[in-house]
């Protein structure tokens, strides 16, 4: 949830590594639908088009043409999926394959590369694991897509650490999770090298109902786009009023996603390929690339 950023609880920073990076990256505030048990939220990342709610197109479709994860294959990148459940749900598989993907970490195969499964309902991978695979996988020397798909701060979520006990049922539950994905995430960012390309999102919110006190999250999510060890390309992505768009000051929400409906069609994600590109290969920007506000986050 967005909400959580900054959040304490019992005086204890919910995420304190999300918000550190928070303040060196491009920040924005997602309104983020789940779509067909998120599968369409990953055909939608993955390949800047709007799905619909109710088809699982995992099912149906067999040829991507749009595809970010084939654009950069083709650019040189070796194309990576790290997931915490099975490779058979949603038809993942075959369909990331289709997209351009060529090394799996599903479930099957991290368990047969030793990772265990966890003891909670779903009997995912947990996060920590799946980190430490993609990490040991990072090839300096190499172009590397590596996507990354979480699942302990997904509900059930996981017991709750004694620093947020008494916070209440399923929020304490779901604020120790995110303190365990942010410290697992932590641990992999040390091992990026510098000019790495991170992007972060979640493709629908938590749905935990918050204590008195705490904000409501209203289904929104950060979308987050870090170059570790470089700021200035933020100096160099503007919107198209020429305004320069700083990482936490900047937000895309609800509002954002009306005024675009009522102004015309929407037209992608913001990991279209024109944009994603060029961020990927920043070093030291010396242009500037223009923002598309023609764009929805989900």
């Amino acid at each position: 949830d967005f909400a959580a950023l900054s959040m304490k609880v019992n005086g204890h920073t919910v995420v304190p590594f999300i918000d550190s990076l928070a303040r060196q990256s491009l920040l924005l505030k997602a309104f983020a639908p789940h779509k067909v048990g998120s599968s369409n939220s990953d055909y939608e990342i993955l390949n800047s088009r709007v799905a619909d709610q109710n088809v699982m197109y995992y099912s149906y479709i067999k040829d991507y043409p749009d595809s970010v994860v084939r654009m950069l294959v083709d650019k040189g990148y070796q194309a990576s999926v790290f997931h915490g459940l099975g490779g058979k749900l949603f038809n993942l598989r075959s369909a990331y394959a289709a997209q351009g993907f060529s090394v799996f970490h599903f479930k099957e195969d991290l368990e047969a590369e030793g990772y265990a499964p966890s003891k909670y309902i779903m009997e995912h991978i947990l996060d920590e694991d799946v980190f430490a695979k993609a990490g040991s996988d990072l090839d300096p020397r190499a172009r590397q897509l590596q996507f990354i798909i979480t699942m302990s701060s997904h509900i059930p979520f996981m017991d709750p650490m004694p620093i947020f006990s008494g916070a209440g049922g399923v929020f304490s539950r779901y604020v120790s999770s995110l303190r365990y994905m942010d410290q697992s995430l932590a641990a992999y960012y040390a091992l990026l090298p510098a000019g790495t390309v991170l992007v972060l999102w979640g493709d629908h919110g938590s749905d935990v109902p918050y204590p008195l006190g705490f904000p409501d999250n209203r289904r929104q999510v950060p979308f987050l786009v870090n170059v570790k060890g470089n700021t200035s390309w933020m100096r160099s992505l503007t919107d198209d009023a020429g305004e320069v768009l700083k990482g936490d000051s900047c937000r895309f929400g609800e509002e954002d996603v009306r005024r675009q409906e009522q102004a015309g069609p929407l037209t992608g994600l913001l990991l279209a390929p024109d944009v994603l590109l060029p961020l990927i290969h920043l070093s030291s920007p010396t242009r500037r690339y223009a923002f598309p506000y023609d764009v929805i986050f989900l």
